[in-house]
Order: structure tokens, then C-alpha cells, then sequence
């Protein structure tokens, strides 16, 4: 958790975009192995956002829902196509096998 706190303040004080990162529970710790896998598709998200879609504001949640692990990351900038989805899934799926990746896009009315 703290390596991923610490991205988004860094991210957040080099003024790139305006990011937040909210961790509601410490209930449970992975192994270190483990740990490292979720920043690592923390971190490959996060640079596809800043990378592709323009936005201005990040913010990174994470919590336990009934027994499983979610993280939620969401932005304003613009959204991916299906493909685009599909090739960074593939890419995060070989990182994390066991992963379930969702993604969705809310437009702002």
C-alpha cells in the first residue's frame, strides 16, 4: 500500500495530474511477491492513463468486499477502445493470472 501511496503523491507533486489514493482497510496483507504484482499492474494502469487519456484527475481506492481484494481506479480523461481493453488485459493477466480485471466508462452528463 505504501508503494502505491507513494506513486500517486509523486504523481500528484510533479503536477501532472491532480491524484488520490484512499486505502480503507489493512485487514489483510499479501505476501511481498504478491504485493509486488499489485503495483506492478497498479503501475502499468496508471501509465496508460497518463499515457492515453488525457486526464487531469486519478484517484486510486482500495478495500475488501466480501473476502476479495478490489481495487478501483478511476480518471476523467477519455476511455479505451474494446481492443485497447483487451490488449491491457492480456498484459495484466500475465502478470496476475489469477486477476480479474473489469473495466467500465461512466459518461459525465
Amino acid at each position: 500500500h505504501s508503494a502505491i501511496n507513494d506513486l500517486i503523491k509523486k504523481i500528484h507533486g510533479a503536477g501532472i495530474v491532480s491524484a488520490t489514493a484512499t486505502f480503507t482497510s489493512y485487514e489483510k496483507r499479501y505476501s511481498e511477491e504478491k504485493e509486488l504484482l499489485i503495483y506492478r499492474i497498479v503501475l502499468e494502469l496508471i501509465n496508460n492513463i497518463l499515457k492515453h487519456s488525457h486526464a487531469s484527475f486519478i484517484d486510486v481506492q482500495q478495500f475488501w468486499h466480501q473476502q476479495h481484494y478490489r481495487l478501483l481506479i478511476s480518471h476523467d480523461g477519455e476511455g479505451l477502445t474494446q481492443q485497447a481493453f483487451e490488449q491491457i488485459n492480456n498484459q495484466l493477466t500475465r502478470l496476475c493470472p489469477n486477476a480479474v480485471i473489469a473495466y467500465s466508462v461512466h459518461e459525465s452528463q
